[in-house]
């Protein structure tokens, strides 16, 4: 083998992916089975608050869109005036239901598998979430195994999805590239952003119907659940390797 080639492999062999970028609520958080997320309850309490009829509300709000996006589709077709009043007034319903331990459960061994994607050549693992940053601190102090090299709130996000900014920004604090990157999301928004980054994307859903909407919307690999993560990285980091070793 020329030194050539040797040098190029060694440069490629850092291409694995090591840093999970996580949509918090909807993948590590979420509501008890049979319970609406809570920011999907926090949006029916709110125009409920306002007078608006829950089957209405229920026509409009799509289970693969970003709850922003579901809240920005009920306020123009409701013409609101006042958007600033109806965002506080969700923002305090959701503070309150993110409180109530039906509303935020963390996922089954959610320890155990991260742990098994570290000794798999994990080296950071980071969130982004549409909440504030009050709302991101309720979920962080109800669970001492939460703890990410990098957290993106509403707070400090540049742009709303699927612009990639959080994504850019988390790469630039951390000194990674795109290819060191997996995005894991449960919203096609998600899924865009991580395209627009140009990382690979994966999908969880128990839903079937919306696991397809991901894969249509770009989605790298769809999963079930987090169970299915270290698994399908380690497919991802094998695929990788398979390439380099076949330069």
């Amino acid at each position: 083998m020329s030194y050539r080639l040797l040098s190029i492999r060694k440069k490629y062999m850092r291409l694995i992916t090591n840093t999970a970028i996580f949509s918090l609520y909807g993948t590590i958080i979420k509501a008890k089975p049979g319970l609406r997320p809570a920011p999907e309850q926090s949006i029916i309490e709110t125009f409920r608050y306002y007078g608006c009829e829950e089957n209405k509300i229920n026509k409009i709000i799509q289970k693969h869109k970003s709850y922003n996006k579901n809240m920005e589709n009920i306020m123009d077709l409701l013409q609101v005036d006042n958007k600033k009043v109806i965002y506080d007034k969700y923002n305090e319903t959701l503070d309150e239901i993110l409180q109530c331990n039906d509303y935020c459960i963390l996922h089954d061994n959610y320890t155990d598998i991260i742990n098994n994607m570290y000794s798999n050549g994990l080296k950071y693992l980071c969130c982004t979430s549409d909440m504030t940053y009050t709302q991101v601190a309720i979920i962080m102090n109800r669970y001492n195994e939460l703890r990410f090299s990098k957290i993106i709130t509403a707070n400090n996000r540049l742009k709303p999805q699927p612009a990639p900014d959080s994504i850019y920004h988390i790469m630039d604090k951390l000194n990674i590239y795109d290819y060191n990157i997996v995005r894991i999301g449960n919203t096609v928004d998600d899924i865009k952003e991580g395209n627009n980054a140009k990382v690979i994307n994966i999908g969880v859903s128990n839903d079937n119907e919306i696991r397809n909407e991901l894969t249509e919307n770009g989605a790298d690999y769809t999963i079930n659940n987090l169970y299915c993560l270290p698994n399908a990285i380690n497919e991802i980091n094998k695929k990788i390797r398979y390439n380099i070793i076949n330069l």
